[in-house]
């Protein structure tokens, strides 16, 4: 029972009730949920760290999971800032400590995590609040009425309606936030010209963007403690990538954890295809042993005739069987220039039947030869021990560029084209493979169909080495 403690010695105490909360028990479960929020926005919960795979597209690069949150809510205390905080010295705290530096890293990490329209989005909000959020502050805007001040203006404008097409293939809330923006923009540009009326206009433009912000900042943050969106945040309104639409439904495996790597395999050892990281750019991989599976990848990618998909091994030995087929000089090759980013175009023969390919050959390399290559990447050769070699192409649709991001495999191929995707963020190399010609090594020729990292002059060098 609680008392009042100033009466009286000998007075009656007045009961006040049981107290509601337990002091230690409260302050312990803020505690903890204060280490739950921690966990979450820094992806290194105990539960997501032990789970086989998730549905978490963030996996296998960055530890941010949901850092775009801190984003929306510095874009909310910005846009109320310049409303409520007295113009002078006092506003640049507020846009460039709130509006400004927090918003660039936030960019730099969408950007990490392969959110290439996030990350533009968050830069171009963080200049706004940190150029025109200053001067409008300090009252350059209400004196400047120069062209160049509206030009500035109208530059920020331009970026926001190339932001706006973008959106419309991102979520609903976006493009509401990207069209509040560019209103926001416009108010700037017409206090410029000193349009009368314009501070009515301002105040509602900016409450408005902030209370996006906030809706965003609470699904965003509901997100990353439920692992599911509680808050809908609206659909795309144009169908061109499928990671926004089915991002949740993808497989995505932790390439940095063995368990992740074993549940790739599974898949293709059952059949499947699957995008896959390597030393270069992101591929499309199904095993050779599945001839159903490599038809599949085949037709998946629509591959013209003279673009043929190659095959990838972890170990020269899985190549056994045609060692007597190959000759001494290119046996010896293999050693030699493997792993590497060098693909060794060779003949067919029968040993091409005893990898299990069988009516899917035709898919593989063309009718007398085929291109073969062992990955110089631990991952991928850790993948191909557990299933054997491996057909192989790349991760994008015939002519588009290639893709060096776990996160574009789903948005180019979808769920339908892609069963699992392995996880290692943004690819080390940008670059094309050395293709070489090895049909003539036995009369001692070589030739070279692309020269890519490794140049010419290594192979050569590595050729005559063998040849010695």
């Amino acid at each position: 029972m609680a008392h009042i403690t100033r009466m009286k010695p000998g007075c009656k105490t007045l009961p006040l009730g049981s107290e509601l909360f337990e002091t230690e028990r409260m302050k312990q479960v803020i505690v903890d949920k204060c280490r739950l929020f921690a966990g979450c926005l820094y992806g290194q919960l105990n539960e997501v760290g032990s789970t086989l795979f998730s549905t978490s597209h963030m996996l296998g690069y960055s530890k941010y999971l949901e850092l775009d949150m801190v984003g929306f809510a510095v874009n909310a205390v910005s846009a109320l800032a310049i409303l409520w905080v007295p113009k002078g010295l006092v506003i640049l705290p507020w846009v460039i400590l709130f509006g400004g530096i927090p918003q660039f890293i936030v960019g730099s990490v969408s950007f990490s995590r392969g959110l290439t329209f996030e990350s533009c989005a968050f830069f171009t909000l963080g200049s706004l609040w940190t150029i025109w959020g200053s001067v409008k502050g300090l009252g350059v805007l209400d004196a400047d009425h120069s062209i160049a001040a509206a030009a500035g203006c109208i530059a920020f404008i331009a970026v926001g309606l190339l932001l706006l097409g973008l959106a419309t293939v991102i979520s609903v809330s976006w493009v509401i936030l990207i069209i509040l923006y560019i209103l926001l923009v416009v108010g700037f540009l017409l206090q410029t010209l000193s349009v009368s009326g314009i501070d009515v206009y301002l105040v509602v433009i900016s409450i408005a963007f902030a209370v996006v912000c906030i809706y965003c900042f609470l699904a965003s943050v509901t997100k990353s403690l439920m692992g599911r969106p509680l808050i809908p945040t609206g659909k795309p309104i144009v169908q061109v990538s499928y990671l926004h639409s089915q991002g949740d439904k993808a497989l995505w495996c932790d390439a940095r954890r063995a368990s992740g790597v074993k549940h790739i395999a599974e898949i293709l050892n059952n059949g499947g295809i699957c995008g896959v990281p390597t030393d270069v750019v992101y591929i499309l991989a199904a095993a050779l042993k599945f001839p159903k599976a490599v038809e599949r990848a085949y037709k998946t990618k629509k591959l013209a005739e003279d673009r043929p998909m190659s095959m990838w091994i972890s170990k020269r030995e899985q190549l056994s069987a045609g060692k007597e087929e190959f000759g001494e000089l290119l046996w010896d090759l293999m050693q030699e220039v493997w792993p590497s980013t060098i693909s060794l175009v060779i003949k067919k023969g029968p040993w091409v039947q005893s990898l299990g390919v069988d009516f899917a050959e035709k898919y593989i390399g063309r009718t007398d030869s085929i291109a073969v290559r062992m990955p110089d990447n631990t991952v991928t050769s850790h993948l191909i021990d557990q299933v054997g070699p491996i057909s192989v192409s790349s991760a994008n649709p015939t002519g588009e560029a290639d893709t060096t991001h776990h996160l574009q495999v789903l948005a180019k191929l979808g769920l339908k084209n892609c069963d699992g995707i392995l996880c290692a963020g943004p690819s080390p190399e940008n670059a094309a493979s050395t293709v070489v010609d090895c049909r003539q090594i036995n009369e001692g020729k070589l030739g070279f169909f692309r020269i890519g990292i490794v140049p010419k002059s290594r192979v050569e060098e590595l050729f005559e080495k063998v040849r010695s």
